[in-house]
């Protein structure tokens, strides 16, 4: 890919969306990391309750930033077919980050780590599990939670091949990322 296609790439509607859904993904994972980080690093819980807690908290804004802002809905949410999905979703995810948290304290207690180091392997199994899983939940929150209203889709892409047409007939170049194709002036 070139800088030119990135750049287009990112400048799309689908790109713009994974540009703010990763934005989403970074504050929540500062959120969580930090709230990870003072339950088992000051007050010293265990791993499990600790990131149960940093997941619960942290799946309110992520749905509410990923519905509003991400993917531009307006209005409620609907309950089982975006709410439900989102919450079941982020708990798969608190399952899988829990159970690599336990195993990253496991971890640290064999080898007698001291409190800073410890709190960081913890803190490192339960981020890791989440980066393992934020592709997929991009795809699954594209595609089902979240999707796009087809009419809207095709207006949008409609607006991409007008814009292309003109470029094309004023004698320019344009990369359109919905086609992958690039329209010259004949």
């Amino acid at each position: 890919m070139t800088p030119a296609g990135a750049m287009a790439l990112i400048r799309s509607p689908a790109g713009k969306k994974m540009m703010k859904y990763s934005a989403t993904s970074l504050i929540c994972v500062v959120i969580s990391s930090s709230l990870l980080a003072v339950l088992v690093g000051i007050l010293h819980w265990g791993a499990f309750p600790s990131a149960l807690t940093a997941c619960a908290v942290t799946t309110l804004p992520s749905y509410l930033l990923n519905r509003f802002w991400a993917w531009g809905k307006s209005g409620a949410g609907h309950l089982l077919k975006e709410v439900a999905p989102f919450w079941v979703m982020a708990f798969i995810g608190l399952a899988f980050s829990s159970w690599t948290s336990v195993v990253a304290q496991s971890y640290a207690d064999r080898h007698h780590l001291s409190n800073v180091p410890h709190t960081a392997v913890v803190d490192a199994g339960f981020m890791g599990a989440f980066a393992v899983l934020w592709f997929g939940k991009f795809l699954i929150i594209n595609k089902y939670l979240f999707a796009s209203d087809p009419d809207e889709s095709d207006r949008s892409q409609e607006s991409e091949r007008v814009s292309a047409l003109a470029a094309a007939r004023d004698g320019g170049t344009l990369e359109t990322p919905a086609f992958d194709a690039t329209v010259v002036a004949p």
